[in-house]
C-alpha cells in the first residue's frame, strides 16, 4: 500500500471534521423541529407554550453563539480541505514531470518520506548518479514574490512581506539540514544533497536577484534543473541503493 502523503492525510482529517460539522448541524436541526416547530403542532397548555418559549428565548443567544461558532470552524475546514488537495495535486503533477525527465533506471524517487521523530514529510527524494536532490513543491493559487532574502505576498498589485517562517526556502533548508543530520547518523555525513522549490503553477510566482534556493516553475526548468547538476562519480547504483535502503524508514 502506498504511504498517504503529509497533503492527503491533512485532506482526510479535514474531510472528517466536516462531516462531523455537518451531522451536529443536521443533529440541531432535527432537535429544532422536534422540540420546538414541532410542539407547535401538539395543543398544549397556554403556561407551558409560555414555559417552553422562555426556555427557547434563555437559550437563543447561546444557541446562535454556538451556530455562529459551528460555521467559522466549519469555512476554516473547508479552506485547509482546499489547501491540502491543492498539495496532493502539486505532487503528483511534479511526479508525472520527474518520469518523463529523469530514466527509472537510473533514478530512484522517493515520494513523501518522513524521517524518524519528524512530523512533516518530505515531497520527493531523489537518488541518482549526480547525488540526492531534495524537492518541494507548492501549488499555490495566489501570487507571490522573491527577491534575496525577502519574500512578498501580492495582492491588489502591492506587495505585502511575509514573516521569514513563511518562506518556503526556509522549509526547504530546515529539510536538507534535518536529513543531513540523519545521513550523518547513519555513517554518511558527506552525503550530497542538492535541493529545489518547484511550482506547478508558473504564474503564481516572480522572482527579483539571486532566490538562494534553485527555484522550478515548469517542466522545462525541472529538467534544466537536474541537466545542469553534475555527475557524481560516487554515487554508483550499489551506493544509490544503499542510500535508498536508509531513507525506507
Amino acid at each position: 500500500m502506498n504511504k498517504l502523503s503529509y497533503s492527503r492525510r491533512l485532506y482526510l482529517k479535514a474531510q472528517i471534521k466536516f462531516f462531523l460539522i455537518l451531522f451536529t448541524l443536521i443533529a440541531i436541526l432535527l432537535l429544532d423541529i422536534v422540540y420546538g416547530i414541532g410542539r407547535a403542532n401538539f395543543t398544549i397548555e397556554v403556561f407551558e407554550m409560555l414555559f417552553i418559549f422562555a426556555i427557547g428565548y434563555m437559550f437563543y443567544p447561546l444557541y446562535q453563539f454556538l451556530l455562529g461558532k459551528l460555521f467559522k470552524t466549519e469555512d476554516k475546514i473547508i479552506k485547509d480541505m482546499d489547501n491540502a488537495e491543492l498539495g496532493f495535486k502539486g505532487e503528483e503533477t511534479v511526479s508525472g514531470w520527474l518520469k518523463q525527465i529523469l530514466s527509472a533506471e537510473e533514478y530512484i524517487i522517493l515520494p513523501n518520506v518522513v524521517l524518524p521523530n519528524h512530523r512533516y514529510d518530505i515531497d520527493f527524494i531523489v537518488i541518482g548518479p549526480k547525488g540526492i536532490i531534495i524537492l518541494e513543491v507548492k501549488n499555490f493559487t495566489g501570487k507571490f514574490h522573491f527577491s534575496n532574502d525577502e519574500y512578498f505576498e501580492i495582492k491588489n498589485g502591492k506587495k505585502n512581506a511575509l514573516p521569514p517562517f513563511f518562506d518556503p526556502r526556509e522549509q526547504v533548508k530546515k529539510q536538507t539540514f534535518d536529513l543531513r543530520e540523519y545521513f550523518e547518523l547513519k555513517g554518511h555525513g558527506n552525503a550530497r544533497i542538492l535541493k529545489a522549490l518547484v511550482f506547478v503553477n508558473k504564474d503564481s510566482i516572480t522572482i527579483d536577484g539571486n532566490t538562494g534556493i534553485y527555484v522550478v516553475n515548469s517542466l522545462d526548468s525541472l529538467k534544466n534543473f537536474f541537466d545542469n547538476i553534475t555527475l557524481d562519480i560516487n554515487y554508483t547504483p550499489e551506493y544509490c541503493e544503499k542510500i535508498r535502503q536508509i531513507l525506507s524508514v
